[in-house]
């Protein structure tokens, strides 16, 4: 026991000191390879985070005002206005901020590297009956076997919101099976949810090889599945009753799409244009089996064939992507009530025309000028043409904007797939999905709790509830807003810290920190207490230099010295990291007032402590004015 606290209480906060007393690399004597210590004997103790006094939405219309989220152990331990948060957690004050379940990508190729183009194509000798890999037949490669945790996307993905994803293989036909990752992790195994949860497909065809057209890539993939049916059957018959029977032959390529025909894991086709709609829709009612949907961009124009596969009882998984044109800047220029006429006025298309999709122009709405045919008839009707393309260029871009609450209204329940959109763009088109008429709500549904719904994941992930994944997004404000920005990203309890648009725009110009709260000098020399319940720690930090240019040195017990780095002034907050040795990077954030200091350390993967400090020595302007 220990101040009347159970010793096993007080593992964490004791390890934390330990690991914080062992030496960097660059102040530890060197060790040969042969005499380092094994890590994974090192005992991990139990990282605990706690946003305290946020807003936070459990669910689509489910809200907590002033509410707090206690993460421990990869988990969300619990969650409401009266959480006891414990000494070990670091705390993230959350006045002003929003917290949302991790959002979800329903189809996306993050964390799988790009391929070289072309460099090592083979050379084929019958083009008309390439190999299969060359022909784009992969569906035996895995993503998780192709998966690099170090990849820029993720990272892309994260800052954008996104917390969990169904990744697949890169490719043409059929370029593997897809996987349900974690978008943080340090091993292809850390990061996978879900191995094997679907095999990807998508109408593109090989390069100078069959199947090189629309029809060839139909066809192809149409002979490859009743190919696996058959082979299915003949194992199936040889399972029954194999005496007098050949063994069947076993090949990579058909065993990976078997579980596909026999209606256990869906073909999940990413296609774009309506006409790509209809064919896998085609494919999928001839050959009988699961089928799931991503891209989506023209579903506007397939909305009843969705509907249809939505009403049977597999309720097929659609994910519309979140690319969306850029508007053009001289459409707003040209309205469709403004071109006039320059030929057949009673050809017009179905285009939505505003955030109100109850404007659309259609053949049913006499009197729109916003027409079809753009011939001209002579040089005096150029003007007319000029601005009737104008409209139609406009109003097209609108319509994509429209989609979503196209299918919104239509009944269809779908989420969002990040495939082929840019990171930096995702938050801003669903700002604009919501503009033209989709409702905050359902947006906020098709990014969380109907993503995970089609995935076959709600009770791991969707909402922040007790005993689910930390899976957490934390805004500064609410995720539709246009000047919101993401702030905090926990994925399996790991947090990750994102400095927002506004956050550079008042940065200072000569150092990149915030202006310095009035009154508040860091610089001078501090004696720091870290202190948790197992015992405290003294370190010594000099800081030196401006508010706008600060530098400083941190010196540990055993008088070990080091950089403090990202030395940073916010106002009255003081924010600077260094190495702890085995703990890795800590990072500190504390309050200055006069010449003391107050705030917190936290230890990735190993919970916190608080910190306490007071000014020993520095200008004598910073003592006289207090």
């Amino acid at each position: 026991m220990l101040s009347g606290v159970p010793f096993r209480s007080c593992l964490p906060a004791l390890l934390v000191l330990m690991l914080l007393a062992v030496p960097t690399t660059s102040q530890a004597q060197v060790m040969r390879p042969d005499e380092a210590p094994n890590r994974d004997d090192v005992p991990q103790a139990t990282g605990a985070y706690a946003i305290e006094n946020a807003r936070v939405v459990v669910a689509p219309g489910e809200v907590i005002e002033n509410g707090t989220v206690l993460v421990r152990d990869g988990l969300i331990e619990a969650v409401g206005r009266d959480v006891n948060v414990p000494y070990d957690a670091a705390r993230v004050e959350g006045d002003s901020l929003v917290v949302y379940a991790g959002f979800i990508s329903g189809l996306t190729h993050a964390g799988i590297p790009q391929q070289s183009d072309g460099e090592d194509d083979p050379d084929v000798e019958n083009p008309g009956a390439p190999p299969a890999n060359v022909a784009g037949i992969q569906p035996d490669r895995t993503a998780r076997a192709m998966l690099d945790p170090a990849e820029d996307t993720l990272d892309q993905l994260r800052e954008a919101g996104f917390t969990t994803a169904h990744t697949v293989p890169r490719g043409s036909l059929l370029p593997g099976r897809g996987a349900v990752i974690q978008l943080a992790g340090d091993s292809p195994g850390e990061m996978v949810l879900r191995e094997d949860a679907s095999v990807f497909a998508q109408f593109e065809g090989a390069d100078d090889v069959y199947p090189a057209t629309d029809m060839a890539v139909i066809a192809t993939m149409r002979q490859v599945l009743r190919e696996t049916e058959r082979r299915r059957q003949v194992r199936q018959q040889y399972e029954e009753s194999p005496r007098g029977l050949s063994r069947p032959r076993y090949d990579d390529i058909h065993a990976a799409l078997l579980p596909v025909v026999n209606g256990e894991k869906p073909l999940f086709f990413f296609t774009e244009g309506a006409l790509g709609i209809h064919r896998a829709t085609s494919l999928h009612e001839e050959q009988d089996f699961p089928l799931a949907m991503a891209g989506l961009q023209q579903s506007f124009a397939a909305t009843e064939t969705l509907q249809e596969l939505q009403s049977d009882e597999r309720s097929t998984p659609l994910f519309l992507s979140l690319a969306l044109p850029e508007e053009p800047d001289d459409a707003p220029e040209a309205q469709p009530d403004s071109a006039r006429p320059v030929a057949d006025t009673t050809q017009a298309d179905s285009l939505a025309v505003g955030p109100d999709t109850s404007k659309a122009i259609t053949p049913e709405r006499p009197g729109s000028s916003f027409i079809r045919d753009l011939r001209t008839r002579s040089y005096e009707d150029i003007d007319d043409e000029r601005e009737n393309l104008l409209a139609r260029r406009g109003l097209y871009a609108e319509r994509y904007y429209a989609n979503a609450a196209a299918l919104e209204e239509a009944g269809l329940r779908f989420g969002f797939s990040t495939m082929q959109a840019d990171a930096g763009d995702l938050l801003d088109n669903l700002r604009k999905m919501v503009e033209y008429s989709l409702p905050e709500e359902d947006a906020l549904a098709a990014l969380t709790t109907d993503a995970a719904a089609l995935l076959g994941l709600s009770r791991r992930l969707g909402t922040v509830e007790e005993g689910k994944i930390a899976n957490l997004v934390v805004t500064d404000g609410s995720l539709f807003e246009e000047d919101t920005g993401v702030r905090h990203v926990f994925v399996d309890g790991r947090q990750f810290t994102y400095e927002t648009s506004s956050d550079e725009t008042s940065s200072d110009e000569e150092g990149g920190n915030a202006p310095p709260a009035e009154g508040v000098d860091p610089a001078g020399t501090w004696e720091l207490e870290i202190s948790t319940p197992g015992g405290t720690q003294t370190r010594t930090l000099v800081v030196e230099g401006s508010p706008g240019n600060l530098t400083g040195t941190i010196t540990g017990p055993e008088g070990e010295e080091q950089t403090a780095e990202n030395l940073t002034l916010d106002g009255s907050t003081l924010s600077f990291e260094f190495e702890g040795g085995q703990a890795g990077t800590l990072s500190v954030s504390a309050t200055i007032s006069g010449d003391e200091m107050e705030g917190s350390l936290s230890v990735p993967g190993y919970g916190g402590g608080s910190l306490e400090g007071t000014r020993v020595s520095g200008p004598e302007r910073t003592t006289m004015r207090d």
